[in-house]
């Protein structure tokens, strides 16, 4: 059985690559990356870099995050779970689902003395597991806070749960749960209103189906790039005791699709193709919520999360102010990634081929159209940029990478899913990276 097993994988690599030594080369082996490189474009200020842990009073761990999203101008949310080894829906294992829950946790990387704050679950049925993995803030006018939108991958199935979040102290107040049975394999959220979003599935066929030929058709379908997943748009109305909903697939044939992000006016989504290694753009019809894909931009790893920059971020002036009408060249994408698939594979596995062995690599991009004047053609030339391919119309400026060092070393910084961007009003700015089995949550900021 298990010769069968290699048989089929291999026969289905060799059937989407025509290039399979190149593909199995940045499956296998990491580039070479640096310790510990960080950048902000046009920033004249000394870079701080430093590693935020919770409290060793506090009951949780903040460690193996996965998401963070802004919430408001200085705070950032991150989903995290430190029982992601013993319970993985994308990855694996799935060993156990009760072991244990995961949280949510609030930090202000612009503060002198920043203090990770774990976000207090009011309400949320103790029958129900927790492991959160995206995570999605928006406003909503006639309530008593802003609405956080979690994904949450539990034992039987993915569901997304709606809270009512409030800053002081951080309390994310449980409304309800959004269930369906279209719900497989939800991976990313953007929020188009409190009552609407777009959803990626990250796989068509999940691990879930462990039985024979369940896991070994997942894998399939991520080494062998198949285009099978999908972005559906949710609707829903909380009226009654049972949530109404609605779904609609508005775009398929997505190898891997994991995160998005929507663009400031809200008519462009940009989507992670984490197999394909690109990054694609959709434009967004606002009568119909209709999606058209548009653009494919190819990125130097295996992209995650998805996040948007605030206006003003690689322009020289460093201005954050919005005019009357958004452009193209304010949207800016954030994307974090993996520069190979192995190493964070046998992480997840506790497979350490030595003490001092690499943990996975991180790499952090912002990728904003070469319309505009946000970076000199001169940066391009920066040894970080070493692995990126030319691209006629958008330039891709790197943020942050690290090859992952070990346990050992303090600069280093592995395994990034997730690169926020901010900037405290008329002050410094600053990047939180979190990491997929990293303890503690990377910022860099301005002195």
């Amino acid at each position: 059985m298990l010769k069968r097993a290699v048989a089929v994988l291999l026969l289905a690599l060799l059937a989407a690559y025509a290039d399979l030594f190149t593909t199995l080369k940045v499956l296998l082996i990491p580039p070479s990356l640096p310790l510990h490189y960080a950048a902000l474009p046009h920033s004249t200020k000394p870079l701080q870099s430093f590693t935020l842990h919770s409290s060793t009073s506090s009951p949780s761990r903040l460690e193996l995050c996965e998401d963070a999203t802004e919430w408001g101008e200085r705070r950032v949310l991150l989903s995290c779970d430190p029982f992601r080894k013993d319970w993985n829906t994308v990855m694996g294992p799935l060993k156990n689902a009760t072991v244990g829950r995961g949280g949510l946790w609030v930090i202000e990387p612009s503060d002198d003395a920043p203090e990770p704050k774990e976000v207090e679950l009011q309400g949320f049925p103790e029958s129900s597991e927790f492991h959160p993995l995206g995570i999605e803030v928006v406003a909503s006018p006639g309530e008593e806070g802003d609405r956080l939108f979690v994904i949450n991958h539990q034992a039987l199935a993915s569901t997304i749960e709606i809270f009512l979040l409030t800053p002081s102290p951080p309390t994310a107040r449980y409304l309800t749960t959004l269930r369906h049975p279209s719900f497989t394999a939800p991976n990313s959220l953007a929020i188009l209103s409190p009552t609407s979003f777009y959803l990626t599935h990250d796989h068509h066929y999940t691990r879930r189906a462990q039985s024979f030929p369940g896991p070994l058709l997942n894998l399939i379908e991520t080494l062998g790039r198949r285009a099978l997943s999908r972005v559906d748009l949710v609707e829903f109305a909380l009226e009654g005791e049972k949530p109404s909903i609605e779904v609609e697939t508005v775009a398929s044939g997505i190898a891997f699709a994991n995160g998005a992000a929507l663009s400031h006016d809200k008519k462009t989504l940009a989507v992670a193709s984490t197999s394909a290694r690109s990054l694609l753009l959709f434009s967004r019809d606002p009568s119909t919520n209709g999606l058209t894909r548009k653009e494919e931009i190819p990125l130097p790893f295996f992209v995650d999360n998805l996040s948007l920059a605030p206006r003003g971020f690689l322009s020289p002036s460093r201005d954050t102010k919005a005019d009357a009408e958004s452009k193209d060249s304010d949207d800016i994408f954030i994307a974090a990634g993996h520069p190979a698939y192995l190493p964070l594979l046998l992480t997840s596995r506790n497979v350490h081929l030595s003490p001092t062995s690499a943990h996975p690599s991180s790499w952090v991009l912002a990728i904003s159209p070469r319309s505009s004047s946000s970076i000199s053609p001169s940066a391009e030339n920066d040894p970080a940029y070493e692995h990126v391919a030319p691209h006629p119309r958008f330039a891709l400026t790197t943020l942050f990478q690290s090859s992952g060092g070990s346990e050992y070393d303090q600069q280093a910084f592995g395994m990034s899913t997730t690169g926020v961007v901010g900037r405290e009003e008329g002050g410094r700015w600053w990047i939180a990276v979190v990491g997929l089995y990293e303890r503690g949550v990377r910022v860099l900021r301005e002195e």
